[in-house]
């Protein structure tokens, strides 16, 4: 009875109660809680977050889409894990791909295209004083597909969404370095500027220069979580 009570708050407060259990298994998954090859126990994590485990198998499908965990037949989901070679060479391609979204963006963009920018890094800024993990992450995305979208190349754009799918829970964890929110804020004022300028070979560069900021922290996260 209590448990369904707290899941009909949950509801209210978050109309996707899917989504509300995916943030904090997302959120656990970026602090360590649950590391990579770990099984997730249905009956222990729905009770953890007092809910039934309908919406957690719900989640669990979704995380599924997004990399962070694995379906296993017979074993359940684990953490998802990825080597460094596949981390790599995504980015490496990711970085190219950005940049020539970035660069056909900017002869598409208006003045309220810009504007729609400074509204979300501003947004991000805010966020990132509150060190708001989920919540940083989702608007970073945001900033990133408007611009992915405004390329006006779709073949362009869904493959860049099919690498980000790869590497979604990786570039949560890169966010939990320390310093990551105020440099992705700063580097996303540079590229607002060059948009601005209307300089599309600049606004390239420094989205891939960005892409590849991203890929470091990601490298640093993998090493600073081996040793620890």
């Amino acid at each position: 009875m209590a448990i369904h009570l707290v899941e009909a708050q949950k509801t209210h407060e978050h109309p996707l109660l899917r989504e509300w259990v995916a943030d904090s298994i997302r959120d656990m998954i970026a602090k360590g809680k649950l590391k990579p090859g770990e099984r997730i126990c249905e009956t222990r994590l729905a009770a953890e977050l007092g809910t039934s485990r309908t919406p957690l198998r719900e989640a669990i499908r979704l995380l599924e889409t997004e990399g962070f965990l694995r379906v296993i037949p017979r074993r359940g989901a684990v953490v998802r894990d990825i080597s460094i070679k596949d981390v790599t060479e995504i980015y490496e391609i990711k970085a190219t791909m950005e940049g020539l979204s970035a660069r056909l963006a900017t002869h598409n963009f208006e003045k309220k295209d810009i504007g729609k920018l400074k509204e979300i890094n501003r947004y991000l800024s805010e966020l990132a004083d509150k060190h708001d993990v989920n919540r940083f992450f989702k608007a970073h995305n945001q900033f990133h597909d408007f611009f992915l979208r405004a390329s006006g190349n779709e073949r362009l754009y869904q493959l860049n969404c099919s690498l980000i799918e790869q590497i979604h829970r990786l570039r949560l964890l890169s966010f939990t370095i320390e310093g990551r929110f105020k440099e992705a804020v700063a580097q996303h004022e540079k590229i607002i500027k060059a948009f601005e300028k209307r300089d599309a070979g600049l606004a390239a560069r420094l989205v891939e220069e960005n892409v590849m900021m991203g890929f470091k922290a990601i490298m640093a996260k993998l090493k600073q979580d081996k040793v620890a």
